[in-house]
């Protein structure tokens, strides 16, 4: 892969991380934060929606 577009944050992250759970996190991460986001507009928008 082309880590040099990306910089020296990918090789340090690729050496400290190793190449499977740097994969796992990539993957995890936003479906966890997208989860924690769609969870909190749920709250806001149930209460006081627009329609």
């Amino acid at each position: 892969p082309e880590l040099s577009v990306i910089g020296p944050v990918a090789y340090y992250l690729l050496d400290s991380l190793g190449s499977h759970f740097l994969i796992i996190y990539t993957v995890v991460y936003p479906l966890i934060l997208g989860g924690v986001f769609a969870y909190l507009g749920y709250l806001i928008f149930k209460r006081k929606d627009l329609l």
